[in-house]
């Protein structure tokens, strides 16, 4: 069992040590023993839900000062040390740090989830070891949409945002969980989590069983889990966690305690993609000569949007008109061994061109054959490809 957070100064080794002792559940045997056994591990749901809301494995680290402003129930108090250092001193601010409520406005709700939920998520990554850590990438929609200039706010055909309101991927850019935030309506935010995660392909999460998210909005959250079902598509979410009200005391150390093991569902996720998996929901973004390109892998329905700006320079450079390459994905439509123009794509509005294309593939550096078969498939595939442009 580990020892008592009292009698333990939360500094340096010792700090990273106790922190991989209550996030992966240690006793007495060495960190890199619980964390392969953590990597080894394949949650399900059911068991996603057990670990999230069940007590820790451990007392956890808080500053004096966070532990002595809440009044918390026995029960929970008991979770709960004081301790010092960067890691309590964190988890001290996502207890305990005011939450102000500002009317209906989401930007309250945000600040409630940052102070509570990603703050901390980000604290409990850096504390440990490089080695052991995810890497974690936090963003949010807002972010993106502020990055990418003259690339305006990425929509669907009927015009509502295909991003989630945030992210979170490791450093290789895959999606280990995601959230949306609304100003009072926490349905409102768990139907946006699963129509922006419509369609679900081992091409994006491999053979894992469901994706960690959660939702907020006012002053409530709660954890969901999107699974695979049938089709191709995502099933609706599921709550693995009691909804929170985060200006009660007591929710919100309840909150805090599953932020906790849900950094741990991150890190499982994170363990069992495979090498090859495509970064989804991610803008991949390159240059030419005068023009950027950039390339998402859209969740809401299984296909990559492309975007060139500014398409003139694009245009001068490759020789291709707007009118010709339209041409040519209609001409193409039917035919195997090519990627598809989503209906009502390409697009040119000003001087930024669009298309969302299908199928999806893997990347080229992940696709060469490994048998003849599928060396036999892939030419198969490229000759028809171009017979197929040159009528």
């Amino acid at each position: 069992m580990c020892a008592p957070a009292a009698s333990i100064p939360f500094h340096g080794m010792q700090l990273r040590r106790r922190l991989a002792c209550w996030v992966w559940g240690a006793r007495a045997e060495p960190v890199q023993t619980e964390l392969w056994r953590q990597r080894a591990m394949r949650p399900n749901q059911a068991q996603g839900a057990r670990q999230l809301t069940g007590p820790p494995a451990a007392q956890i680290p808080i500053s004096v000062d966070a532990l002595s402003a809440v009044r918390l129930p026995p029960a929970l108090q008991s979770h709960f040390r004081a301790a010092s250092g960067q890691l309590a001193f964190a988890i001290g601010a996502s207890l305990a740090s005011p939450l102000r409520q500002g009317g209906s406005a989401v930007v309250w709700t945000v600040i409630m989830e940052h102070v509570v939920v990603v703050s901390l998520l980000q604290a409990l990554d850096n504390a440990l070891p490089a080695s052991l850590r995810i890497g974690l990438v936090v963003a949010r929609d807002q972010q993106l949409d502020r990055t990418l200039h003259t690339m305006t706010t990425t929509k669907s055909l009927g015009g509502s945002p295909v991003q989630p309101d945030g992210f979170l991927r490791g450093q290789d850019g895959r999606l280990l969980a995601k959230w949306e935030v609304k100003a009072a309506s926490l349905e409102e935010a768990v139907g946006d989590l699963h129509k922006k995660m419509a369609a679900w392909t081992p091409l994006y999460y491999g053979d894992t069983e469901y994706l960690p998210c959660f939702a907020a909005a006012g002053s409530h959250l709660q954890f969901y889990a999107v699974s695979r079902a049938r089709g191709g598509m995502a099933s609706a979410p599921r709550a693995i966690s009691p909804r929170y009200n985060l200006t009660n005391h007591a929710d919100r150390a309840e909150a805090v305690m599953a932020t906790i093991k849900f950094y741990q569902l991150l890190r499982a996720q994170q363990a069992r993609y495979p090498a090859d998996a495509l970064p989804a929901g991610a803008v991949m973004r390159g240059s030419g000569p005068g023009f950027t390109r950039e390339l998402l892998f859209r969740t809401d329905v299984l296909a990559a949007r492309k975007r060139l700006s500014p398409w003139s320079a694009f245009a001068s450079w490759c020789g291709v008109g707007f009118t010709a390459l339209a041409g040519l994905y209609a001409a193409t439509a039917q035919r195997p061994g090519l990627v598809h123009a989503v209906m009502g794509t390409p697009t040119l509005q000003g001087d930024l061109y669009c298309v969302d294309l299908t199928p999806l593939g893997l990347q080229s550096s992940s696709a060469l054959p490994g048998t003849e078969d599928e060396a036999r498939l892939m030419l198969h595939g490229l000759l028809h490809g171009l017979a197929a442009i040159h009528e």
